[in-house]
């Protein structure tokens, strides 16, 4: 990894669970990703550009693209700066956490909006419940294993977030899981709530609110703080975590670039 990498670290943990993404990539992939951080008087600013080939989930969702880019800055003038270091004619995916960026891109690399990820997360001093009926384990049963699985989780994946930490939250009824989710490590104390879902024939009876509750009472405890992410596409996920009282602090939006200047 080059560039100024600690320097770029403590610039993004002064508002971590913003800047998660662009943290965990670092954490995740330190040798493949290239970093370029300026810095001036009036503020810093961050670049990351990963291969798109390195990360399992942009390769199944975006398999032609080149490079993964990521921005964070202090002012939006920083930004064209920035893109001068992007490769020209690249096939480009721009995950931008900030609304006001893709204005700021645009201009330079023609970008297209593909996908949009709201991420949540609970007000301080929040208190959740653990149910009665909810089952709390730190190792992965066989069943779980494949309902994670169905959800689009790779079983390598899933077994390494649970040697990591990770536990199930899981709703049984009649021996089987009805509603599961799983908790894992995400980045220092940030954990993820994962693979959410719930049997069809139970649904509408709150057991995914349970469910998460439950996530995020046992996390609570530990002094922990857990982001809850759904796609743009599902409503009822959205309502969840409204309904739980949790807090929208940003839309990881995903913008593609097809390789040609405007």
């Amino acid at each position: 990894m080059d560039g100024r990498v600690q320097d770029i670290i403590a610039f993004l943990e002064r508002d971590t669970l913003r800047n998660l993404v662009l943290l965990k990539t670092l954490a995740q992939f330190p040798r493949a990703v290239r970093c370029v951080f300026r810095s001036d008087p009036d503020g810093e600013a961050a670049l990351l550009l990963l291969p798109g080939s390195v990360s399992g989930f942009d390769r199944a969702h975006y398999p032609s693209v080149d490079h993964v880019v990521f921005l964070a800055v202090s002012r939006l003038d920083q930004i064209p700066r920035l893109l001068a270091e992007v490769p020209a004619g690249s096939r480009l995916l721009f995950k931008l956490m900030d609304e006001r960026h893709p204005a700021a891109v645009d201009p330079v690399f023609a970008i297209r909006r593909v996908a949009g990820y709201h991420s949540f997360a609970p007000p301080a001093g929040r208190r959740f419940e653990i149910g009665s009926n909810v089952t709390v384990s730190a190792r992965l049963a066989g069943d779980l294993l494949a309902v994670y699985t169905a959800q689009g989780h790779a079983p390598e994946e899933v077994r390494h977030h649970f040697a990591c930490g990770a536990r199930s939250v899981t709703v049984y009824e009649g021996g089987r899981p009805a509603s599961t989710c799983f908790v894992y490590p995400n980045y220092g104390r940030i954990w993820e709530i994962g693979a959410l879902t719930t049997s069809p024939e139970r649904r509408r009876r709150g057991l995914a609110r349970a469910v998460v509750s439950a996530a995020y009472g046992v996390l609570g405890r530990e002094g922990l703080t857990a982001r809850y992410q759904a796609h743009e596409s599902n409503p009822a996920s959205i309502r969840l975590a409204e309904s739980l009282g949790l807090q929208r602090f940003l839309v990881n939006s995903h913008w593609v670039h097809a390789g040609r200047q405007p």
